[in-house]
């Protein structure tokens, strides 16, 4: 979690209801699993949010003082980014998915519970989608989903 908190990003709650950066799939993870540097996703998830931040400060380092808030273009491509990435985690969740289908059909069936957990990764980042491209639209974004680069399902 950013200390303090950006006014300007879309924060997801943990488990817990904190704010956090993390995807709600890998903050679960790592809620299972507390050291953070043992999950990809996290680490991922850490190292974009930190680019974000650089992209959005537009001076290559966190910590120099942000832009103001006035400044829409920058939020909506931090908006965008974050579209992007929902996109790329449902994407790697519904990989998931399939390989678990393809061992299940050399082993004796799929674990339903991997199966569950996947799917409902997916249901939240569905929301987490919507809700983002909302905010991204009342922010005065008008490109659609292609033009951001998600391809919709």
């Amino acid at each position: 979690m950013d200390d303090p908190p950006l006014a300007w990003f879309k924060y997801n709650t943990d488990a817990d209801g904190a704010p956090t950066f993390l995807s709600r799939a890998c903050a679960e993870d790592v809620r299972r699993r507390s050291d953070i540097s043992v999950h990809p996703c996290a680490m991922a998830e850490a190292e974009a949010h930190r680019r974000l931040i650089e992209r959005h400060d537009g001076r290559g380092s966190v910590g120099r003082g942000a832009l103001p808030d006035g400044d829409r273009e920058q939020q909506l491509a931090a908006l965008e980014d974050q579209i992007r990435e929902i996109q790329y985690h449902m994407s790697d969740t519904r990989s998931l998915i399939r390989q678990e289908h393809r061992f299940g059909t050399n082993h004796w069936g799929a674990d339903r519970s991997v199966l569950n957990s996947a799917q409902r990764v997916i249901t939240q980042d569905q929301d987490a989608l919507a809700e983002t491209y909302r905010t991204y639209q009342q922010m005065g974004g008008r490109k659609s989903m292609e033009e951001i680069g998600v391809r919709p399902r």
